[in-house]
């Protein structure tokens, strides 16, 4: 599983009719509208991959953090935050093994 997340891995091939603004931006609706998302919430995007939806939230001025188990979707989620001049956190982890810096409200 590591290696199809990884540099050499399929899933960004896979998956790159997915990845359009335009169902970036229902993805992004449905989570603000479902979970009752307000400004002043602290979120945590659980395998968050390549990050799209952890950046387009901060993009909206909303406070998350994006984890996940691959060194390289973190860098490219890394790399694109950096190059839309956003300050984002994302935490290399294990979802069976936590080890959270902060207590996330939603």
């Amino acid at each position: 599983m590591r290696s199809y997340y990884g540099k050499n891995g399929s899933y960004l091939k896979e998956h790159a009719e997915y990845f359009t603004d335009d169902i970036l931006n229902r993805d992004v609706d449905f989570l603000i509208k479902s979970l009752a998302l307000t400004k002043r919430d602290k979120c945590l995007d659980l395998q968050c991959a390549q990050g799209r939806l952890t950046i387009e939230l901060i993009t909206k001025g909303y406070d998350i953090d994006g984890l996940d188990s691959s060194s390289h979707m973190l860098e490219l989620a890394k790399t694109t935050a950096t190059r839309k001049n956003l300050v984002a956190s994302f935490i290399k982890g294990d979802l069976n093994n936590l080890d959270l810096p902060r207590i996330y409200t939603k």
